[in-house]
């Protein structure tokens, strides 16, 4: 893709990721639908991302991008319990699939390829097993409902993007 289609892509995913956040934090809608927002939000600002790294602007594996991974994660775990859904699940969102980022890509160099997909599908397995059991026997909010899909989401996210690394390499 041509520099021109990557600012126009990355103005969109910013502007549906602004909007998107803002109608979560800013309407007293249900926390259901603002952490939908928040969704919309965390995906697009990935995206973002994500096409940055992809252009050469960034390299969110790196060592400083993990150390920029480790910095955002700690303070939005210290500060979690005080932020809105909508926030929460922007953050939470961004930070998974920036984490999925880095074990897919800098997992690679800590373990070797061929160790690596085995041992992130079997984790991402547990994850999925372990939520939608969740969803099944122990749940009745749908909020955290949501939270379980976010997460097998994720994990099932890992096992795809793992393996179409592991046929590219």
């Amino acid at each position: 893709m041509e520099k021109k289609g990557y600012l126009l892509y990355a103005g969109i995913s910013l502007l549906l990721a602004s909007i998107t956040l803002s109608l979560g934090l800013y309407t007293s809608a249900s926390p259901l639908f603002q952490a939908w927002c928040g969704i919309v939000s965390g995906l697009s600002a990935w995206t973002i991302s994500e096409m940055a790294q992809q252009a050469g602007l960034l390299e969110i594996e790196k060592k400083e991008g993990s150390l920029h991974f480790g910095m955002v994660l700690l303070l939005s775990l210290i500060a979690w319990m005080r932020l809105p859904v909508a926030l929460q699940f922007t953050l939470a969102i961004f930070l998974m699939n920036w984490g999925g980022h880095i074990i897919i890509f800098a997992g690679r160099e800590w373990v070797g390829e061929k160790k690596l997909t085995p041992i992130s599908n079997r984790i991402s397995m547990l994850i999925i097993l372990g939520e939608v059991s969740y969803i099944l026997i122990a749940d009745e909010n749908s909020l955290s409902r949501l939270w379980s899909a976010t997460w097998i989401w994720i994990a099932v996210s890992m096992i795809v993007f793992s393996r179409l690394f592991q046929e590219k390499t």
